[in-house]
């Protein structure tokens, strides 16, 4: 099996739709989305969105639809302008779209709650800020 290479792009936000191809299609919970959108605004976008031609000169968002959506609640509380140019991966033509979104979604291992925990105490003993809980 040859490894796929992925060219990375940077696409406007406004040029980003949603995918009708993502595997997971439960919308995320709102609070988890509104946390996620706090991190992108404190931090950024640490991860970026996976994404393959569409109609009109647009992006689907194939992987990442959860960043997607917290950057959309950005660009809707007048945090993020339309020109803003996010980070993507752009799938080759003829990629597995469903298997590159299942991969997303199931290949990934939660943090065990010793570390998360043990990452909070350092913080709070250096004095750092938690920002992206504001």
């Amino acid at each position: 099996m040859q490894l796929i290479q992925l060219e990375t792009i940077e696409v406007p936000f406004r040029k980003l739709v949603a995918s009708t191809e993502n595997v997971r299609t439960t919308p995320a919970e709102e609070e988890a989305t509104r946390q996620l959108a706090a991190s992108i605004q404190a931090v950024g976008l640490l991860q970026s969105l996976v994404v393959q031609p569409a109609a009109r000169g647009k992006f689907a968002v194939v992987a990442g639809e959860r960043r997607y959506s917290a950057l959309t609640l950005l660009h809707e509380a007048g945090q993020l302008p339309k020109s803003f140019k996010i980070p993507c991966r752009l799938l080759p033509k003829g990629a597995d779209t469903t298997e590159v979104s299942l991969a997303e979604n199931v290949e990934r291992e939660t943090m065990i709650g010793c570390l998360f925990n043990l990452s909070f105490f350092f913080r709070v003993q250096t004095g750092i800020q938690f920002t992206i809980f504001a």
